[in-house]
């Protein structure tokens, strides 16, 4: 019975940052002259801000429920600070959206790294990290230059799905274990 119970309730938390950049590009999009582009983008813009402004148990908006899972909006200082440290400012090479979302994932992979490392947990060894959710196929590749794991959207939702049973069973087999040992 604690089995079952410890096997429902093991999740592991994701937290899913939306780049600053995306902002701007949605409000491009909202105002298309596509009406079917613009009300989709207007739809996006909604749930989004549905979704930040919930609170979780924490009372932070943006900043989880109670679910195990985050989302948060990259701050405009947060996107200025990993435009300065990732991308060349420079007038000949402009850096495009892409090159800004890619920042992101960086500059959150720098914070994922110096977390794991100040927690003294082995880093090739822990689970998780960051990926990029995307179906830009230029963002994929560019990504995948820099190092960063790229999932579609139902890939990664299926790769979520797949870790959460396999933790979900790892649990009940080590409380199956720890109940022999008694």
């Amino acid at each position: 019975n604690h089995a079952a119970i410890l096997a429902t309730s093991v999740e592991e938390p994701i937290e899913i940052v939306i780049p600053h950049k995306v902002w701007s590009e949605l409000e491009f999009q909202s105002k298309s002259q596509d009406s079917r582009t613009a009300y989709f983008a207007r739809s996006v813009i909604r749930m989004l801000r549905d979704e930040l402004t919930q609170c979780g148990s924490n009372g932070v908006p943006g900043y989880g429920n109670d679910n195990g899972k985050i989302l948060r909006s990259q701050s405009l200082l947060q996107s200025r600070h990993a435009s300065s440290k990732f991308l060349s400012l420079d007038r000949i090479s402009a850096p495009t959206n892409d090159d800004h979302i890619l920042a992101c994932a960086l500059l959150e992979h720098d914070h994922w790294t110096v977390s794991a490392s100040s927690s003294g947990s082995d880093i090739a060894a822990r689970a998780g990290g960051v990926v990029l959710v995307t179906t830009d196929g230029n963002l994929t590749c560019k990504a995948l230059a820099n190092k960063v794991k790229v999932y579609s959207p139902s890939s990664f939702h299926d790769y979520y799905v797949r870790r959460m049973e396999s933790l979900r069973k790892r649990a009940v087999q080590s409380l199956a274990g720890s109940a022999l040992r008694l």
